[in-house]
């Protein structure tokens, strides 16, 4: 019997050890992202046309500390959850969180999370897009917390966050979805009682909605170019400005452009909007969808900023808006 209470004490233990290096590791920050995590505390963002090379150089070096901790095949969660891009991510949600709180200015701030992932203030209205990272980090759901409103341009994992969902809603914020299906709007139901539905909007595509300080309108499109699949633009305006966000989204038609009116800033998803600026004629752009772990090496170097900018720089046609790129915690002022 002695033998056998002493065999378990020495299995918890072993367990209770492995345990904390798993949270060691977790938690431990190497001086790599701590480097990287400095140098982007002293960079600013600039816009495409006129970036210095100092901020492309710090944009390419972005883009090989997300490639050093990338594989052949995409990683397992449980690897991407300790490498050195999602602890960077992690922590920099802290200070998004507390500049959107110390944010007072008249004018719109936009904050780039992760992913498609954005936050957006102005005066006290606080809006949040595909708020989701690799996992829904205790720190991403802090951030969450200052969320008055959360859309969502579809169900995927890197866009949706079932946990950042549920938070908002608890909080009394509000959640707007476009999927005409319902499926979608069922699955975030489930996840809170009958009291928060009333804060679940499910817009119907084309059809312009007040929804408390803000005005929105949702349009249908196809997921990239899967016809089977759902995905929404939504475009937001809040004062006297208008944000669109495309999600993973193609517009079906030219036409549906107009039904955007004048775009003060367009987050676009990187991989599937570049043949469609000119015509959207944003004031500012903001690329996203790029550095997305949850992908292989191969898809990273192809949506990384040295690929985007590339991109920019072999278009025939000129573009008037203003090309901001953003790393994880930037932020731009729009005027």
């Amino acid at each position: 019997m002695k033998k056998f209470v002493k065999e378990i004490l020495e299995s918890i233990i072993v367990l209770l050890l492995l345990s904390g290096l798993l949270l060691l590791g977790y938690v431990y920050n190497p001086k790599k992202v701590l480097r990287i995590k400095e140098n982007l505390d002293n960079s600013s963002p600039e816009e495409y046309s006129s970036m210095s090379l100092e901020r492309q150089n710090l944009l390419s070096e972005f883009d090989d500390f997300i490639l050093e901790s990338s594989t052949k095949e995409a990683k397992k969660l449980i690897q991407l959850i300790y490498s050195n891009p999602y602890k960077l991510n992690r922590l920099v949600l802290n200070d998004i969180k507390k500049e959107v709180e110390g944010y007072s200015g008249e004018l719109l701030e936009i904050w780039y999370v992760y992913n498609m992932g954005v936050v957006a203030k102005h005066k006290e209205d606080v809006i949040c897009f595909d708020l989701s990272t690799v996992i829904a980090s205790s720190n991403l759901l802090k951030l969450s917390d200052v969320c008055n409103y959360l859309f969502i341009s579809h169900g995927d994992g890197d866009h949706f966050s079932s946990r950042v969902a549920k938070r908002i809603l608890e909080n009394n914020g509000k959640i707007i979805i476009q999927d005409d299906t319902g499926i979608f709007e069922e699955s975030i139901k489930a996840l809170v009682s009958e009291d928060y539905w009333e804060n679940i909007y499910n817009l119907d595509s084309g059809k312009e909605y007040s929804i408390g300080n803000i005005n929105v309108l949702g349009i249908k499109t196809m997921h990239r170019m899967q016809e089977e699949k759902d995905n929404a633009w939504l475009s937001v305006k809040v004062g006297k400005y208008n944000i669109v966000h495309t999600g993973d989204g193609v517009l079906d038609s030219h036409s549906d452009v107009n039904l955007l009116g004048n775009v003060d800033v367009l987050l676009a998803n990187s991989i599937v909007v570049p043949l469609s600026l000119k015509d959207l004629n944003a004031k500012y752009i903001i690329p996203l969808h790029m550095h997305e772990l949850g992908h292989d090496r191969e898809f990273l170097k192809e949506n990384s900023f040295s690929s985007y900018l590339e991109k920019l720089n072999g278009f025939e046609e000129s573009i008037g808006s203003k090309i901001y790129p953003l790393v994880w915690g930037e932020s731009i002022e729009v005027v």
